[in-house]
């Protein structure tokens, strides 16, 4: 790295017999694969580094990065990820590096999506520290370079690692913040569409009888109401009647 912490290196995690080194249960339906430096290949696609399958349905996958659109990006809030580029761009992911020099194997876990077609994922383990392996795993302990600007779990007591060490959450805390804002977006959303379809169900309720009372009480009012053409025909009857008498003799 520039600071001269060392090299990150991933080439002993990848895997080189033409499958993925992980592949997990995303909870939303899809599985997802992940294999460093070395490409994979699926039914559709070639040269993967990240892929997404749907569960049963192995027809519904997409492209999610190749290993041919590979870069390193440091930020503020994620540290050091590195970031995959679909073939077509229009899919990427970010794999977030969680150094833990004590952690006993490598692992991956599975974000979400936290922004539309942009998927984001952590690795935890000895090679995302800088300088602790090389292309055949980790180095020699005393010749690995301990300072470094990249965060770090610490070891308990009891060798278990813990990640209440608050550069691990600062890492990771900012993804998990907006995996939950979007979440409470979506819940806002269908709440307010429940909302809207009551109201406008209710006002179609309330209104429907008041026509049908209107329709009954216009019944009602010409039902009462007198014929007045029946009533002029009756007076003129009259006033010919009492015409034709005063004519008589």
């Amino acid at each position: 790295m520039s600071d001269n912490s060392g090299e990150i290196n991933l080439n002993s995690l990848a895997s080189t017999n033409g499958a993925p080194r992980w592949t997990l249960d995303g909870g939303d339906k899809f599985e997802y694969s992940y294999n460093p430096c070395v490409g994979f290949s699926s039914d559709k696609f070639t040269d993967l580094a990240v892929h997404q399958v749907r569960i049963n349905e192995t027809y519904l996958e997409y492209d999610l990065g190749v290993q041919s659109k590979e870069t390193f990006e440091y930020s503020l809030t994620q540290e050091l990820s590195i970031k995959y580029t679909s073939f077509d761009d229009e899919r990427n992911s970010a794999v977030i590096l969680i150094c833990d020099l004590y952690a006993e194997e490598h692992k991956l876990e599975f974000v979400g999506e936290l922004i539309t077609k942009q998927y984001d994922f952590i690795l935890i383990g000895p090679c995302a520290c800088p300088g602790a392996c090389d292309d055949t795993g980790m180095v020699d302990p005393t010749t690995t370079t301990q300072t470094t600007t990249i965060a770090t779990t610490t070891k308990s007591s009891d060798g278990s690692s813990d990640n209440n060490n608050p550069f691990y959450w600062e890492q990771v805390g900012l993804d998990l913040v907006s995996l939950i804002f979007h979440d409470l977006i979506l819940v806002v959303i269908f709440g307010a569409i429940c909302v809207i379809t009551k109201f406008v169900v209710t006002s179609q309720a309330k209104t429907t009888p008041s026509f049908q009372n209107r329709n009954f009480s216009n019944v009602y009012e010409n039902a009462a109401k007198p014929d007045d053409t029946s009533a002029g025909n009756d007076v003129n009857d009259a006033r010919r009647q009492q015409t034709v008498i005063t004519l008589e003799p």
